[in-house]
């Protein structure tokens, strides 16, 4: 078997393709496969096609990236024949069965640079494969779109949203996920309410539906939540713990201070508490502890300054975590929050209008 066969068979050209010449150019390392088509080929694409279909002519030789042969940089160059249809007359160019998705690179080539970079950054991969970064990435932008345009979302139901920015300045990207299947779903520009109804839009593109949609989490965001109540009608919303813990925190801190201003006596005896409150009990010292002792009269310590009310809501096991389906088909909009935080009460006009949020079920 001459090495022509050989390459032959590695590649799985079949009947339709052989390898005419396989050389090695000594100047630049690389083994340069020459392929050519046969005259099997346009019985295929007859059938492919379903008319007959004849040689037209051929284009100008192509290159394509193969996986390295013995350490060497591996190189398919084939003239591709364009064929002529029979009942419209139409001419197109023959696709061979080694490219892959970029028309730079062949199918085995493209998959191992997937493997890399899943696994590492694109630019390392690239200098690893010896390509340069926007080669890399076109190829991956054109699997990406390939995969996404197959995806069904016909049992996604519980989503969560959040932005990100891609780059310096205010240039934002709000990003939808599948909490269930824990893959990304869609992603678009900006951050306002829109970017909701764009997410329904592609819902529908993909078999899914906006009212299928039970729970969404999303940051305390108000333009996100006039988008879900606008788009995602029977979606129940979970705020991110995170968030719920960041406005206790801070209407804790405005506890103190409202308590400050009002006393003379509790002023002295607030002084520099700031991080008491916010610290879990369990890691106070005694010296901690008594000066709460010394304090308990004087601060609303049932409010939301409690730390064990702040690490409920943290460790709080809501319906995302709970995968009951209580309450849902009713289409609330009202956010879930735990019973500690419904209980959170600060000064009148000491906090921001979001704390009201804790008081709501």
């Amino acid at each position: 078997m001459t090495p022509e066969e050989t390459f032959g068979q590695l590649l799985g050209l079949g009947k339709a393709w052989r390898v005419v010449e396989a050389r090695l150019e000594a100047s630049s390392s690389t083994f340069v496969l020459s392929v050519k088509e046969t005259a099997e080929l346009w019985p295929e694409e007859s059938a492919r096609a379903g008319t007959k279909v004849t040689c037209h002519d051929h284009v100008e030789p192509m290159q394509w990236r193969h996986l390295n042969v013995f350490n060497k940089e591996c190189v398919i160059v084939c003239a591709l024949p364009r064929g002529r249809r029979g009942d419209d007359g139409k001419v197109y160019r023959v696709t061979p069965p080694w490219e892959g998705r970029s028309k730079h690179f062949t199918q085995e080539f493209e998959a191992f640079a997937l493997t890399l970079m899943r696994e590492m950054p694109v630019k390392r991969a690239g200098q690893i494969l010896g390509e340069s970064d926007s080669r890399m990435w076109r190829m991956l932008f054109a699997h990406v779109k390939a995969a996404h345009a197959r995806l069904s979302f016909d049992n996604v139901v519980w989503v969560g949203a959040d932005e990100m920015n891609r780059r310096k300045g205010h240039n934002y990207l709000t990003v939808f996920a599948d909490l269930l299947a824990k893959r990304v779903l869609f992603a678009t520009p900006g951050k306002d309410a829109s970017v909701w109804e764009a997410f329904a839009a592609e819902l529908l593109r993909h078999n899914g539906h906006p009212k299928a949609i039970r729970r969404v989490a999303i940051d305390m965001s108000a333009a996100y939540t006039k988008g879900v109540a606008s788009n995602l009608g029977n979606a129940q919303v979970v705020y991110d713990k995170f968030h719920v813990i960041q406005n206790v925190v801070e209407a804790c801190d405005q506890v103190r201070k409202a308590e400050s201003r009002s006393d003379a006596g509790k002023r002295e005896l607030l002084e520099r508490t700031r991080w008491m409150w916010l610290k879990n009990r369990t890691n106070w010292t005694e010296k901690t502890a008594g000066r709460l002792r010394t304090n308990r009269g004087v601060a609303r310590t049932d409010g939301p300054c409690r730390s064990d009310d702040r690490r409920a809501l943290g460790g709080y096991s809501g319906p995302l975590d709970s995968r009951s389906d209580d309450g849902l088909h009713g289409g609330t909009q009202q956010p879930v929050l735990s019973r500690e935080a419904q209980g959170a009460r600060v000064p009148d006009g000491g906090v921001h209008d979001q704390h009201a949020l804790l008081r709501r079920r």
